[in-house]
C-alpha cells in the first residue's frame, strides 16, 4: 500500500488507486454499519436514489465516529496532503455513500464536474483552476467491489478535443436513451406522476415492492435493465481514451473531477462506496464565491444555450 510521496499517476492521469487502503475485515464491518440506510432511503425518498449524503446526519455522531475509525479517516488526511499539499482534508460534512438503484439501471452523461452541471458557474474561473492539484479533487473508498466509474485519463490537463466537442456540442449533455426512459435521478415526472393514472399506480406498486419489501427487480425490469446496461457500455466505450475503474473492497480511489467521467448505476449489482470532496483552503474559498451565483447543480440541469459555450 503506497501512501506517501507524490504520485506521478495522479498528476498525469488525474486519478490514482490505492489498493487495500482499509483491511477486508474493516470493510465488512463498515458495510454492516451503513447497510440499514438502504432500506431507510428507499422507504422515505425516491427508490432509485443512489446517493446518501451527508452520512453524519443519518448515522449520528457515535456510528459516524465508528465508521471513521473503520475507514481510516486519520490516514486518509495524510494521504490527501501527500498528493494535494498542505491543508488538504476530506470534507467530512459532505461525506456520503453511493448505493445501487433499486429499480432502474442507468448511465450518467459524460461530463466534467461543475463546468457541465452548475448553472451560473464562471467558466473562465473553472478553466483557470482546472489543472491545479489544489482544486477539484474527490475520493471514493469502496466497501464492496465497485466498477461503476469511467474516466478519460489526462483530460484534467487540457480543454476538450475536437472529437469531444463534436460528440457533445450542446449543454446540457444528455443520454437520449436514458432521457426517453425516465431517468430516475432527474425526471420529476417519475417521482411525482399524476395521481391515479397508470404511471402513478406503477409508482405506488414499485414503492411497496422495492421500498418496503426490498425485493430485486422483477422480470420485465430485469429485461429493461439488461438492455440499458448493454447500451450504457457502448456509450461509455464510445468516448476516446475512456477507462473503466475497477475497485475491490477496501480500495481507495482519488481523482480530479475535472476529468471527463461518467458512471453506470446497475440495479442488479450492490454498490457500497464512501465518497466526498478532498478540499483545500483555496478550493473552499473559491466554491463559496461560486455558490453565490450558481443557481442549480445537477448533471441534467436545463440551463444554458449553445451560444453561451463560446
Amino acid at each position: 500500500m503506497a501512501e506517501s510521496g507524490a504520485s506521478d499517476s495522479y498528476v498525469r492521469d488525474g486519478y490514482e488507486i490505492v489498493r487495500g487502503f482499509i483491511e477486508p475485515d474493516s470493510a465488512r464491518h463498515a458495510v454492516a454499519l451503513v447497510d440499514g440506510l438502504r432500506a431507510h432511503i428507499r422507504r422515505t425518498r425516491n427508490i432509485d436514489d443512489q446517493r446518501i449524503q451527508p452520512l453524519k446526519r443519518y448515522l449520528g455522531d457515535t456510528r459516524y465516529a465508528q465508521l471513521g475509525a473503520l475507514a481510516g479517516f486519520d490516514r486518509l488526511r495524510k494521504l490527501l496532503e501527500s498528493r494535494i499539499g498542505p491543508g488538504a482534508e476530506a470534507d467530512s460534512e459532505l461525506l456520503g455513500l453511493w448505493i445501487e438503484p433499486s429499480r432502474r439501471t442507468y448511465v450518467l452523461p459524460w461530463h466534467r464536474d461543475l463546468r457541465d452541471n452548475a448553472k451560473g458557474l464562471d467558466w473562465s474561473e473553472w478553466y483557470a483552476h482546472m489543472a491545479s492539484p489544489r482544486f477539484f479533487n474527490q475520493f471514493h473508498i469502496a466497501l464492496e467491489p465497485d466498477d461503476c466509474l469511467w474516466v478519460v485519463p489526462g483530460s484534467h490537463l487540457r480543454d476538450d478535443t475536437d472529437v469531444e466537442k463534436r460528440m457533445f456540442p450542446d449543454r446540457p449533455i444528455v443520454v437520449d436513451f436514458i432521457e426517453n426512459d425516465l431517468n430516475p435521478w432527474y425526471d420529476k415526472g417519475d417521482k411525482y406522476p399524476p395521481r391515479f393514472g397508470r404511471r402513478w399506480a406503477l409508482n405506488q406498486f414499485d414503492r411497496i415492492y422495492y421500498g418496503r419489501l426490498g425485493l430485486p427487480p422483477y422480470a420485465a425490469a430485469r429485461r429493461r435493465n439488461d438492455a440499458v446496461y448493454a447500451r450504457a457500455l457502448d456509450y461509455c466505450r464510445s468516448m476516446p481514451g475512456a477507462v473503466q475503474v475497477k475497485l475491490q473492497a477496501g480500495d481507495l480511489m482519488m481523482y480530479r473531477n475535472s476529468v471527463w467521467h461518467t458512471a453506470i448505476y446497475r440495479a442488479d449489482v450492490r454498490r457500497t462506496t464512501l465518497f466526498s470532496n478532498a478540499s483545500t483552503p483555496e478550493s473552499l474559498a473559491w466554491l463559496a464565491g461560486q455558490r453565490k451565483r450558481v443557481a442549480e447543480f445537477g448533471t441534467n440541469a436545463r440551463w444554458f444555450s449553445r451560444d453561451q459555450l463560446g
